[in-house]
Order: structure tokens, then C-alpha cells, then sequence
């Protein structure tokens, strides 16, 4: 027993020693947070108070830490885009101890002055102390561009990188740079209004080559590690090594090309986002540890740097994914946050008069929407909205008969979300039809109405057109053979050539968005001086009728 006793006792001690020869470093990123801030179970989004929680949990394990944020920070987030005016990106930020970004293509969403700006003007709930830093090398500014730094090609709202000091435990500085990447295709998915006089480089290793002819450069060459932060896809993919079979990560950007034959020694990570994927492993013939947190705040990525505790030599980056648990009791700060949110729902209000919190109706079970995967389909979810543009109609115009058929329909792409099973509020339609788009309403006879739908089931490329309350019949060839619109009553009334209808939609579509030829929903033929509420009142409108969905 006494020899037992000694060898478990030498073999802690040597446990000891060890692990007070090496030091871990956590390098923390949240990735395409897009604005979650408000729990929803149904797309898996634990809210920002969870993310603070878990953040602060990371923390208290590594005390020496950084956390970084990989872009698309906000953008096509209902609730972002409703509380504009009190926008509470900033607290979280600090909450979270960010200050240092890399720029998504949704950075672009407000235009190049918020990047400048940093919400400084316009916003309510800014703290004074908070400050963001963008990091991104390759975006480049024209000679007459208004944010060009003097002397550069640079954007003065974002640097090429960032030098950061990390203290350890001992109280010794570990020097750590980031150097930022931003997306080429960012050109086709941002706003060219937002976009004047910037161009992208989709050349990483270039960009990189040229970066170390600056003047400036070497305090990233004399940092103690250097990390790439890049708005650049990458995805996982199963291999086979062997007798083994594993998921590897690789590069899903339109800069694929120039990512995957990036061998530069100097980094020891990259920080992935973009692609809204779960990634974690090494890529590339150069191996560099990669991770990626999927999105909306749903997990933390990481890569632990172990440091040699002499030397501060780099010994090992292990990437790594921690899930973000959500939360129903919160610690003080929190649970500030979350009371910061929760104020929010109650006290904001829709264009229409509605809050943001309020329960509308209650869905039975779970209404699935994808657009990705049914973009060829009729859903449940465009059947609900496109009811909801008709009885929009039949609400500013009550002299219409119950059997003159009035038809909503909605480009697959405008709707963004299902609904989860329970309580729908205002909150959740916001996020089926974050746009807002204005609903215009057209008196068509049955041609022209065979028209659209002749084109609308057609339409490959974007997605098929949602509709509701009629019953279209299609020949063996796959053209629309008749239609039959479905009253209130449930009668069957089938609609001629000449057959008056109206048709109603949201001005994206109606004037010539996704494919849709304008001729189809001719302007000498729409409904003026009709007081029309915007899609998402009019479907909010809608669910209220209804005890349940």
C-alpha cells in the first residue's frame, strides 16, 4: 500500500511539473452572429445572453484569453432591423469582450459610414467605453472613394490587421496578430449603393506577399503568433485515410482556389466563418487548424495555442467547437443583457402598431420551412403568407364578393423561416418576412392569372411561387392546364380566360424581382388609392384571426 502511496504521489507531482511547463492561450471567435440575440428553440439560436454566459464560463477555464468576432455580425435579423434606433450590438459586444471584427459582406448592409461610425450617432444604448476595431487586408479603396486613407489604397473603417496583448498567469505578455480576409464575392452579395469605390482581392496568397512589403508590417513578423481571420467559407467533407473514415475541413469560397494553396508557415490558425457551417480540424496541404462555429451564436469556436511556459514558444494550436447551451437563469451581466432584450419585445413596435413580443395565435406542431431544399415546392409556410396578402385585400376592400377570387402569391425568397410548434409572436412572423416589402394589389382577368402561374411553376433558377386557395391542374407536359380558385365557403369555382380576379403581391416581386417580368403584373391594371399594409403587418394581421395554425 505504502509503494502504491509513492507512486501515485510521484506521478501527481510529475503531472504538476508538467503542466507548469506548458500554458494554454484561448483564442475565442463568435462567427455570422446576424443580430440572435432572441432564443428561438426552433432554429436552434440560444440568444446573446447565452452566448455572454458561455463566453464567461470559457473564461473563467482559460484566464488567458482573447475573443474575436469573424463578420456578418448583423444583417437579416428582424428584431435588429426593429430596434435599429436602440440597437444593442455594441453592449453585447462588450459584454462579450469583443473588439475586434473581421468584415462579413452584411458589415456592408448600412453602408460603409456605420463601419466608421461604430454606432456612435443614432444609437441609444452605445456604452461610451466600447470601441471595434475591422480587420480585413484585402479590400481595396478607388481614388475618389470618400473612406479612402490618405496616401493608401486602404478603407480608413477597417486595418489590414491587429496586433493584440494577451497577459498570461504570470503576468509575461504574449503578443498575437490577427490579419483579416474578407470574401471577393462579397461584390454580388452586398448593395452596390453600399459598396461605391471598393474592390475585393480574391488572391489570399498575393495579398499576404504584399502585406509583408508594408512599412508597418513587422509588428505582425515580430508577434508572438499570427492568426488568420477570414470571412471565407470552408465546409467539412467525409474522407476515407486508411481504414479510417473522418470529416475533413476544406475551403467552400469562391476564393477556394487561392485559399487552399495557401502554405505560409507564419500562421498557426484560421478563424472561418461566412458558410455558416460547423468546422473544426486541419486544412490545406499545410494543415492549419481551422474552426468554425456554424452561426447565430449557436457555438464558440476556439483554437488553444499551448505555449512553452519559458519560452513562450508556439508548441501546438488544437481547434475547437463549444456548443452554446441555452439558458433560462443568467448571472448579473447576463442577466442584464437578456432584461435589456426582453424590454425590447415589450416596448417596440411594427411599422403597423404591433409588439414585438405579442402572441398572435399558436401552431400546432412545428411549420418547416428551407428554402434551399424546397425552393421547387409548395410549402405550408407560402401558403399561410400568401393567405395572409389576400386577406390583407379583403380587408381594405370589403366590397368584394366572397366568391370574386382574390390571390395572394410570394417569390420563394422573401420568405425566410418556419414557425416552431406553440405561441406565435410578432417576433417570429418578423422573421419569415424580414423585408417588409409594400403589398401592391392588380385586377387581372384568368389569362393573364395563368400567365403568372404558367411562369411561377417554372421558375427554376430562383424558386418556385407560393400561393394559396387555388387549385392549379397541370398537363402531362407540365403546363398549366386550369385553375380553380377555393373560396372562403369551400366552393369550387373554376376561373376562365376572362374570369376578373386580384392578384396581390410585394413590390419585389411585381416589379421585376427574381425573374418575374413586370409585363406579368401589368401597371395599368393595379388597384390604386387601396390602403395596404406592408407583408409582415398583413400576415401579422392575418394570424390574429386565427385561433391556431
Amino acid at each position: 500500500m505504502r509503494r502504491i502511496s509513492l507512486i501515485l504521489a510521484c506521478t501527481s507531482l510529475a503531472l504538476s511539473l508538467s503542466a507548469q511547463q506548458t500554458i494554454d492561450v484561448a483564442v475565442m471567435c463568435i462567427n455570422d452572429f446576424h443580430g440572435g440575440f432572441v432564443r428561438d428553440d426552433y432554429k436552434g439560436i440560444p440568444g446573446a445572453a447565452s452566448v455572454v454566459e458561455t463566453l464567461d464560463s470559457l473564461k473563467r477555464v482559460y484566464p488567458a484569453h482573447i475573443v474575436v468576432s469573424a463578420g456578418d455580425n448583423f444583417g437579416g435579423s428582424y428584431f435588429y432591423q426593429a430596434t435599429r434606433s436602440r440597437s444593442l450590438m455594441p453592449q453585447f459586444f462588450q459584454d462579450c469582450g469583443i473588439t475586434l471584427s473581421g468584415v462579413g459582406n452584411h458589415e456592408f448592409d448600412e453602408g460603409q459610414s456605420l463601419l466608421l461610425d461604430q454606432w456612435r450617432t443614432g444609437v441609444e444604448c452605445r456604452p461610451q467605453s466600447w470601441q471595434m476595431e475591422y480587420v480585413s487586408a484585402n479590400i481595396r479603396c478607388d481614388a475618389n472613394s470618400p473612406f479612402r486613407t490618405e496616401g493608401t489604397s486602404r478603407p480608413q473603417f477597417c486595418n489590414p490587421y491587429s496586433v493584440r496583448s494577451i497577459t498570461l498567469p504570470d503576468g509575461r505578455e504574449f503578443q498575437l496578430a490577427f490579419v483579416g480576409m474578407t470574401t471577393s464575392s462579397t461584390t454580388t452579395q452586398a448593395s452596390a449603393s453600399k459598396l461605391g469605390g471598393l474592390s475585393f482581392e480574391g488572391n489570399v496568397q498575393a495579398v499576404l506577399d504584399s502585406l509583408r512589403h508594408t512599412s508597418d508590417y513587422s509588428r505582425v513578423a515580430g508577434a508572438d503568433a499570427r492568426i488568420l481571420l477570414v470571412h471565407q467559407g470552408t465546409d467539412t467533407k467525409v474522407v476515407q485515410r486508411g481504414c479510417l473514415v473522418m470529416l475533413e475541413p476544406y475551403w467552400s469560397d469562391v476564393d477556394s482556389a487561392s485559399l487552399a494553396s495557401l502554405d505560409d508557415n507564419q500562421f498557426c490558425g484560421i478563424l472561418s466563418s461566412h458558410s455558416h457551417k460547423i468546422v473544426c480540424g486541419h486544412i490545406g496541404e499545410h494543415g492549419y487548424p481551422v474552426t468554425q462555429g456554424e452561426s447565430h451564436g449557436k457555438n464558440i469556436s476556439m483554437l488553444r495555442l499551448t505555449l512553452d511556459a519559458q519560452t513562450l514558444e508556439l508548441l501546438n494550436g488544437q481547434p475547437m467547437i463549444i456548443p452554446v447551451v441555452p439558458r433560462s437563469t443568467f448571472p448579473p451581466k447576463a442577466a442584464r443583457l437578456q432584461a435589456q432584450i426582453d424590454e425590447l419585445l415589450t416596448y417596440t413596435y411594427t411599422k403597423g402598431g404591433a409588439v414585438l413580443g405579442d402572441c398572435l395565435t399558436y401552431a400546432i406542431d412545428n411549420i418547416a420551412f428551407d428554402r434551399s431544399t424546397m425552393k421547387h415546392d409548395l410549402t405550408r409556410m407560402g401558403q399561410l403568407v400568401t393567405s395572409g396578402y389576400a386577406h390583407a385585400v379583403r380587408q381594405a376592400m370589403p366590397e368584394l364578393d366572397a366568391h370574386t377570387a382574390v390571390v395572394g402569391i410570394s417569390h420563394i425568397g422573401g420568405i425566410r423561416a418556419g414557425l416552431q410548434k406553440g405561441a406565435v409572436r410578432v417576433m417570429d412572423v418578423g422573421e419569415v418576412l424580414p423585408f417588409d416589402n409594400a403589398l401592391r394589389v392588380f385586377r387581372m382577368n384568368g389569362a393573364q392569372l395563368k400567365a403568372l402561374f404558367e411562369f411561377g411553376l417554372h421558375n427554376e433558377r430562383y424558386g418556385y411561387m407560393q400561393y394559396a386557395d387555388i387549385r392549379c391542374t397541370l398537363d402531362k407536359r407540365g403546363h398549366v392546364k386550369s385553375l380553380t380558385y377555393i373560396a372562403s365557403d369551400g366552393k369550387l369555382l373554376p376561373i376562365t380566360d376572362k374570369t376578373t380576379c386580384y392578384l396581390v403581391a410585394d413590390e419585389f416581386v411585381s416589379g421585376g424581382g427574381d425573374g418575374y417580368d413586370a409585363s406579368l403584373f401589368p401597371a395599368g391594371q393595379e388597384v390604386k388609392g387601396v390602403q395596404m399594409p406592408h407583408i409582415t403587418d398583413a400576415f401579422i394581421n392575418y394570424l390574429r384571426t386565427l385561433e391556431k395554425i
